[in-house]
């Protein structure tokens, strides 16, 4: 998978009224506070989670990832505050070693790995909803 992923941290206020892109002009903030980079890590995560059911399952590609999955994919997927506050609470109880212990399971990983790679963006992952979390804003996740 040569494709990666970002997630980055959107007030509400810079979305249209449809909520569904955001405002002409609207100036993101790629600052490190509000854009967490995934790399080539979510693809991995996005195997777990679909697997799981929601919140959790929107985790990475929001809640049309079934259908996402079948198109490509250059433009924004928006979570609302809502599913973001839904699912930073369950991410809360979702441990790093429960999620290498997971893609070891389905054989992403080897059993041998330390995953460091896969944990640093596991992190950077967890980060994200709780920063969202905390300020009662959208996650932007962008692959490609």
């Amino acid at each position: 998978m040569s494709v990666t992923a970002s997630l980055t941290v959107i007030p509400e206020n810079l979305l249209n009224k449809e909520r569904t892109y955001l405002k002409r002009g609207a100036k993101l903030d790629f600052s490190a506070k509000n854009f967490f980079c995934l790399d080539k890590t979510w693809h991995d995560f996005h195997l777990v989670f679909r697997e799981m059911p929601p919140p959790l399952s929107y985790a990475i590609m929001g809640e049309s990832f079934r259908k996402l999955e079948t198109e490509s994919h250059d433009d924004f997927i928006f979570l609302s505050a809502t599913v973001v506050q839904e699912v930073n609470t369950r991410l809360s109880k979702f441990s790093e070693n429960q999620m290498i212990s997971a893609l070891k399971k389905r054989r992403i990983l080897s059993p041998y790995t330390k995953a460091t790679y896969h944990r640093e963006n596991f992190r950077s992952l967890k980060k994200a909803y709780q920063t969202a979390a905390k300020a009662r804003a959208w996650i932007a996740i962008l692959i490609g």
